[in-house]
């Protein structure tokens, strides 16, 4: 009789403590197969699940709105500059050049709370504080 597949991705979602479960399962499966393929349809991911969806102009306006004190000021530098959660709590006022202008986004913050140097090259440009429309 063949192993029972394992249900990876409702594990995956469900966090760490169904996913160790998962793992566990995996490490007593044959050798000889790899689990994905046992993988019923239904819990394959789908083409294009993990698109993302930008906010349009509206949008933005609205969540800017909504936003209170004191995490406005992040999320619209996040939205304006491009920034991503990490990059945006990576800065710090050295980052920031108010003469001339520009953020430079060289680090990031990591899960435990340390700032790390970003490892993709483009980054160390600075980003104007006004981008031209």
């Amino acid at each position: 009789m063949a192993p029972r597949p394992l249900h990876l991705v409702d594990q995956a979602r469900l966090g760490p403590a169904p996913a160790r479960a998962a793992l566990r399962g995996a490490a007593l499966w044959p050798a000889t197969g790899n689990p994905a393929d046992a993988l019923l349809p239904q819990e394959r991911p789908k083409p294009g699940e993990d698109c993302k969806r930008f906010l349009n102009q509206n949008e933005i306006g609205l969540l800017l709105d909504a936003a209170v004190d004191p995490y406005r000021l992040p999320i619209a530098t996040a939205i304006f500059m491009g920034l991503r959660i990490g990059e945006l709590l990576g800065l710090t006022w050295e980052d920031i050049d108010f003469k001339a202008g520009v953020i430079k986004v060289r680090f990031q913050a990591t899960r435990p709370g340390e700032r790390a140097r970003l490892k993709r090259r483009r980054h160390d440009a600075p980003w104007s504080l006004c981008p031209s429309s």
